[in-house]
């Protein structure tokens, strides 16, 4: 946005005073308190609430002030905002949903963000994880599948509009995944596994799927790739460690859970592994 900001800080015996302008505001911001740090906090959110609500939405997500970021967000909504933040803040709002299980409602705001911008991939690819997990949520039957075959149209759809964009493939080969479709996950989660911001992730997928096709040594070589692509992600120790136990290399297997637990004491699943070992 092409704004210009001005304004003054000054000091009145205790207290910090500021007042901030902002040229597509006519209201000043002014501000008052005893420290600093925290005068300059409560500027930069007030400013950026003006300037760039957006990037004040994504440091309360850091920061996991759910409550902070939904006010941003359903603000932006309420005030009109140009059409691509209107798409973010639905697209957002999907997210939170999303994170707190809440499948059905994430889809509906998913879906307002495609209807206002269809050309939007990673909206797509978000209301296909909304509708793969609602999915997980039907143990069997029509309504299971139903979601399954909505979240593979999302994500189809998000590959034509993109057809480099690994985060698709590394998503529906997860779906695939499954729904038992073995090979062709496989296939999606080759195309991710190119990018090499994917690749940790994608191999990490692609050898369990070539597990259960029972390409067992080409498994194990994939999650060694997956090990040396990205050394900080604990899963593919536990899965490798996992398969080498299941074909009684015990020792090997208890070597890639010590290596797991060293990059990451406080990891569960490498625990849940060793007492199942």
């Amino acid at each position: 946005r092409d704004v210009r900001i001005s304004g003054e800080i000054l000091r009145a015996g205790a207290n910090w005073n500021a007042t901030v302008r902002i040229s597509n505001d006519a209201r000043p911001i002014v501000a008052s308190s005893t420290e600093l740090s925290d005068l300059l906090r409560r500027l930069a959110i007030s400013t950026l609430r003006i300037v760039h609500p957006i990037k004040l939405a994504e440091y309360y997500h850091a920061t996991r002030n759910t409550s902070a970021l939904m006010d941003v967000v359903e603000n932006i909504i309420r005030t009109g905002a140009s059409k691509s933040d209107l798409v973010w803040a639905y697209n957002f709002w999907g997210l939170v949903l999303s994170d707190e299980n809440k499948y059905e409602e994430a889809i509906s705001k998913y879906a307002k963000a495609a209807e206002l911008d269809p050309e939007a991939a990673s909206v797509h690819i978000n209301l296909g994880n909304a509708l793969h997990n609602w999915g997980n949520t039907f143990r069997e039957g029509g309504q299971l599948s139903e979601k399954y075959l909505q979240a593979g149209l999302q994500f189809e759809k998000a590959s034509k509009i993109n057809p480099k964009l690994a985060a698709t493939y590394l998503n529906w080969g997860t779906l695939l995944q499954d729904q038992k479709k073995y090979s062709e996950a496989e296939e999606k989660y080759r195309k991710a596994f190119v990018d090499p911001g994917f690749k940790g992730h994608a191999a990490n997928g692609l050898a369990l799927v070539l597990e259960d096709q029972n390409k067992i040594s080409e498994a194990i070589e994939v999650y060694e790739e997956a090990i040396r692509t990205t050394p900080g992600l604990t899963i593919p120790y536990v899965n490798l460690a996992q398969l080498l136990s299941r074909q009684g290399r015990y020792k090997e297997g208890y070597a890639k859970l010590e290596e797991a637990a060293r990059i990451d004491p406080q990891a569960f699943e490498v625990y849940w592994a060793w007492g199942l070992m």
